[in-house]
């Protein structure tokens, strides 16, 4: 048998045999039509006309012969049902002719995959965070059931605050909403002897039934016996400290660990699950409530975790602990007054204000990917227009609109599909990114577990699906309001007036939805700026800190070793001033306690304000560059215990307390012990950052260490002479010769605490900048693609202007006007949203609001420069069409 290719086609004799054994009617038509379409699309040669045989023979087997064993001997006649085929193969079919499209236009696939993976690879990667700390539950038994509570003094802004022991006693015996109640210290520096040596590593202290309130088995041993406690202390080793110090050795369990010069019993290792409060520890010791103190005898320090009764809801416990608590309130009004009990979920303590910056973050990804698929959907609408003609010669055979959307939904999902399985590669590159940068600056808990698992493949999945129906939903409705005669005839070679107003409406949508990132990008880059440029109150420049702890010394060894070592630092070459205190700056953990003015005290308890505590010794101040206001500073060998006690103030105590009067001989009562025994201020320092960069300035009160060593450990400050100056071994040969026992930990310059500092703020101007940046630049690709093929469908049109006298300027007015008017639209919507999205960033700003017009107008112009780039090269190859060509193009 020959076959002829007449003119470039298919062979004659084998396309005819293959359309007799082909169903009748649209199914028949359309796999013969496809076939042709692919034939065209190979290189000539023998090579084709063999593949269109196989492919003739393959087809006719499946329709002339399988179809007519199935015994139902039905035929399709106007769709792709195909007669007799069950439901897999017409699935099969239509993902392959699906498959068979998109591959012959490769330009088009490449464009629409790369857009969609941008946007699925954005969301994935985010929702495996998310997954990973928010959606799955805490690795403990019954999570829900858990609470935390801590003390808030509502008058003084004080939240989330640790608790008393005895009003944690109190509560645990008086609240029948609790049927356990664990107390828990955290971050506490301890020595360890490893090896022959100290070590400092941080523990948490923590109650005997801690473990079991939360349900947690332990990986080795039985965890903390009957009589754990302070006075016959066990610890249960952190997993990760048992494998690395002890190499995953189960003997362990029974051992005597040296810990703060005293010998304690190993009676565990806790399992790998376990999700820390705040602080990563090395191991936990064991203590009991009623040894720590109570209401009488000692502050707040614990905080309460309890597990609630069966059938109780968390606000249920939440109304009779504050009842238990006003009880205890008016049992110690000197201790408890003003103070409230605060009862929250247990993961709404674990996770903090993380959650909401997480869902932010998602919300601005999925609007990413709502950007993404209308720039598809774009796509589509053009694609859409180009095969009009085939369309609508498919209807006139017969095929229905349900028939043509199925095929544009099959290739839009085989896209997406392609886009989404990208994209999880994409996702788990970017996973491991954001693991390792996100934790020190969000302090997410169990982040180091994201990865690409079952829910976030099902994510995936259901992700790629929803915008392959989401881009090419709107194409397929529009198809199927043609109408086929005229799409034949000759007004049909353009596009139709509702194929420009979607497309138009798309631009409108992506500029819309651009505007809120933008604005919030522009907002949160502003704010770290500020933080930038904010005085955190000291001089970083060549600051070296390292910490060191005397646990087990008593105070006389301590406040000797301190003097000593302060004074020999500040004698050695290259060393210009050197200091000790107790809680750095910029680290938003430390001592406060409330205290007033001696000689006029407020007439209530609760209008005492609260200060932050510190102990210095040495010449701190000078060595953090903290500038001395009024009056002096401590004196070595002067201002010793015995003698009387004085303080150095910050500028806010001396403002709030005495505005426009001398400090210097002022007098404080302060909550530190003993309230009879006045505290004279001898000097006042400018205010220096504790916290947060953006925190308000709290007043601060300094102690010589000689006067208050409560703290065993402090932390060094060095200022170098000279930038060259290596200050770690000077400082270790000054410890060796004192005390070579003493463990030097923590050793870091002070620019990178202030680096530290601002890592939250920095990582989210920094997604926020690229996901609004990704997102401009798709808007701005997409209204490119809209211009640039309005124009090109408009040659003849333009042609005919400027035959009839339009010069180039008014052409270009005319794609200029119509690409801005659209950006303008939607900026305007777009501003709408930003107002009313940004109050959801207002947390994150340091001194703005979200309204901020010149945020607002700095987005509107930034966008209004990429609209206003993408809108020239259509209008300046608009102005270049020579009329001759115009018309014939036309």
């Amino acid at each position: 048998m020959t076959d002829g290719e007449g003119r470039g086609g298919p062979p004659r004799r084998i396309r005819a045999w293959l359309g007799r054994r082909l169903p009748r009617g649209t199914v028949g038509a359309s796999i013969l039509a496809d076939l042709d379409e692919e034939f065209g699309q190979r290189p000539r040669g023998s090579a084709r006309r063999w593949w269109y045989r196989w492919e003739a023979l393959r087809l006719a087997f499946a329709y002339g012969v399988i179809e007519p064993l199935r015994g139902d001997g039905r035929r399709g006649t106007n769709g792709y049902d195909g007669g007799g085929m069950n439901g897999m193969e017409r699935i099969f079919g239509w993902v392959g002719r699906s498959v068979r499209r998109v591959r012959r236009d490769p330009g088009f696939t490449a464009v629409a995959v790369g857009t969609m993976v941008l946007g699925i690879g954005a969301a994935v990667s985010i929702f495996t965070v998310i997954n990973a700390v928010l959606l799955q539950p805490l690795p403990y038994a019954e999570p829900d059931r858990l609470v935390t509570l801590t003390e808030a003094d509502p008058a003084r802004e004080v939240t989330g605050n640790v608790s008393n022991p005895g009003n944690l006693l109190d509560l645990e015996a008086g609240v029948g909403a609790f049927e356990e109640l664990a107390g828990i210290v955290l971050a506490q520096s301890t020595l360890v002897r490893l090896d022959d040596r100290m070590n400092e590593f941080p523990a948490q202290y923590v109650t005997p039934d801690f473990f079991t309130l939360l349900g947690m088995e332990m990986a080795v041993g039985a965890g903390f016996s009957e009589t754990a406690s302070m006075a016959q202390p066990e610890i249960l080793l952190a997993h990760d400290f048992w494998e690395q110090h002890f190499g995953a050795d189960p003997t362990v369990v029974g051992q005597s660990l040296e810990v703060n010069g005293q010998a304690v019993t190993i009676s565990g290792v806790v399992a790998p699950g376990y999700v820390v409060f705040q602080d990563e520890a090395a191991f936990y010791v064991s203590i009991t409530m009623a040894e720590t103190g109570d209401q009488t005898s000692t502050g707040r320090f614990l905080y309460g975790v309890a597990r609630l009764a069966p059938g109780v809801s968390v606000e249920q416990a939440r109304q009779e602990a504050q009842g238990v608590f006003a009880g205890l309130v008016e049992a110690y009004p000197d201790f408890n007054a003003g103070w409230e009990i605060e009862v929250r979920a247990i993961d709404d303590q674990i996770l903090g204000d993380t959650r909401q910056g997480l869902w932010i973050l998602l919300a601005a990804v999925g609007v990413l990917l709502l950007i993404a698929c209308a720039n598809v959907a774009n796509l589509f609408l053009a694609r859409a227009t180009e095969r009009r003609q085939e369309m609508a010669v498919r209807t006139s055979l017969g095929a229905t609109g349900g028939v043509l959307a199925r095929q544009l939904l099959g290739e839009a999902i085989v896209l997406s599909g392609l886009g989404g399985l990208l994209g999880v590669g994409a996702a788990w590159v970017g996973t491991r990114m954001i693991a390792a940068r996100l934790p020190a600056a969000f302090a997410l808990p169990r982040v180091e577990e994201s990865g690409v698992d079952g829910p976030v493949l099902l994510f995936a999945l259901a992700v790629s699906i929803g915008t392959g129906l989401l881009f090419a939903i709107v194409p397929a409705l529009q198809l199927r309001r043609e109408d086929p005669a005229r799409t034949l005839g000759a007004e049909g070679r353009g596009p139709s007036r509702g194929t420009l107003r979607l497309r138009s409406g798309l631009i409108v949508l992506e500029v819309a939805l651009s505007m809120p990132l933008l604005v919030g990008a522009i907002l949160t880059t502003r704010s770290f700026v500020e933080l930038i440029r904010a005085d955190p109150g000291i001089e970083t420049e060549g600051v070296l800190t390292a910490r060191l702890n005397l646990v087990g010394r008593s105070s006389e060894e301590r406040t000797r070793f301190y003097e000593r070592m302060t004074a020999d630092l500040q004698a050695r070459d290259g060393v210009e001033a050197a200091g000790a205190i107790t809680f750095l700056p910029l680290l938003s953990w430390g001592a406060a306690t409330s205290f007033h003015d001696y000689d006029a005290p407020p007439a209530s308890r609760e209008d005492w304000p609260v200060a932050d505590m510190r102990n210095v010794t040495g010449d701190y101040f000078a060595a953090m560059g903290i500038p001395l206001i009024a009056g002096r500073g401590f004196e070595r060998g002067a201002d010793v215990q015995g003698s009387p006690p004085v303080i150095v103030v910050n500028r806010a105590t001396a403002e709030s307390l005495w505005p426009g009067l001398d400090p210097i001989g002022r007098r404080l009562a302060i909550n530190w012990g003993d309230l009879e025994t006045p505290w004279v201020v001898v000097g006042v320092v400018d205010d220096v950052v504790q916290g947060a960069m953006d925190e308000e300035t709290r007043p601060k009160v300094y102690h010589h260490y000689a006067q208050t060593a409560h703290f065993p450990w402090m932390h060094v400050a060095m200022r170098p002479i000279g930038a060259e100056v290596d200050l770690l071994p000077i400082l270790e040969a000054t410890v060796a010769e004192i005390d070579p026992t003493v463990p030097i930990s923590q050793v870091i310059p002070m620019e990178d605490v202030v680096r530290d500092a601002i890592a939250r703020p920095r990582m989210t101007a920094a997604l926020m900048f690229v996901l609004a940046g990704l997102a401009a630049l798709l808007a701005g690709v997409g209204l490119y693609g809209v211009l640039s093929w309005t124009v090109a469908r408009r040659v003849r049109e333009i042609g005919v202007r400027i035959a009839i006298g339009a010069d180039g300027r008014r052409v270009l007015r005319m794609v200029l006007s119509q690409g801005m008017t659209l950006v303008g639209v939607g900026l305007v919507v777009g501003t709408g949203a930003a107002f009313v999205v940004g109050r959801t960033l207002q947390s994150l700003l340091t001194d703005l609001s979200t309204t901020d017009p010149v945020t607002v107008a700095a987005a509107a112009l930034f966008f209004g420069a990429i609209a206003l780039a993408a809108c020239l090269v259509p209008a300046w190859r608009a102005t270049r069409i020579p009329p001759s060509v115009a018309m014939r193009e036309g």
